[in-house]
């Protein structure tokens, strides 16, 4: 991947709108595609199937990468990563100099 590129924006736009969970796509460069995620219910078995088809769906008509910011202190966020497929990418220090990490599905 190179250089990580960052977004120095926050123009997401919603791409799948469920009642249980919306999923946004923001376009930080011409190759570069941040993913983010609002899950609106408690997490339960059917809520991961329906998300995780969903996120492949999306990923098949996008073409990927597709790319995720973590904090990597957030235990829960890694294990979300982790179960929809995404995989460590790149590490870098955020404006404010905390350290992220960029995972790809």
């Amino acid at each position: 991947m190179g250089v990580p590129v960052v977004p120095d924006h926050q123009f997401k736009v919603p791409v799948i709108r469920r009642s249980e969970y919306t999923v946004f796509l923001e376009q930080a460069t011409r190759d570069h595609t941040f993913i983010h995620c609002l899950v609106h219910v408690p997490w339960t078995k059917g809520v991961f199937g329906r998300l995780t088809q969903d996120l492949g769906s999306l990923r098949d008509l996008h073409g990927g990468p597709i790319y995720a910011l973590h904090p990597p202190e957030d235990r829960k966020h890694f294990k979300f990563l982790n179960r929809m497929g995404f995989k460590y990418a790149a590490s870098y220090k955020d404006k404010k100099g905390r350290p992220m990490e960029i995972y790809s599905i």
